[in-house]
C-alpha cells in the first residue's frame, strides 16, 4: 500500500489533486491511502520525521507563500528519506 501526501496551498486545487490521483490509482488497482493533504510544507517535513519507513507518493504545488518553495521542499524530502535510519539499514544490508 502506498500513502499519498499532497502539499498545495490552494484548498480547491489540493482537493482536485486528491480526487484525480485517487481515481487514477484505483483504476490501476493500486492500493493507496491519502494520509496527508495540507497547504503547509513544514507539515510534510514533520510527517516524514515520523513516517520515513512508509511507502509514500508525494505531490507538491508549484509555489508556497512560505520560506520553503516547491523545489526546496522536494530536495529536503529526498534528503530526509535517503538518509533516514530505515533506508540506511536497508541500503547497508543489501
Amino acid at each position: 500500500m502506498f500513502n499519498i501526501v499532497i502539499c498545495e496551498e490552494d484548498a480547491k486545487i489540493r482537493n482536485l489533486i486528491s480526487i484525480h490521483v485517487s481515481r487514477y490509482l484505483f483504476s490501476m488497482k493500486v492500493s493507496v491511502k491519502a494520509v496527508l493533504s495540507i497547504g503547509k510544507p513544514q507539515k510534510v517535513l514533520e510527517y516524514i520525521k515520523h513516517n520515513s519507513n512508509q511507502e509514500n507518493i508525494y505531490f507538491f504545488g508549484i509555489s508556497f507563500n512560505t520560506d520553503i518553495n516547491d523545489l526546496t521542499l522536494a530536495k529536503e524530502v529526498r534528503r530526509r528519506l535517503y538518509f533516514s535510519p530505515t533506508k540506511m539499514q536497508a541500503h547497508i544490508s543489501t
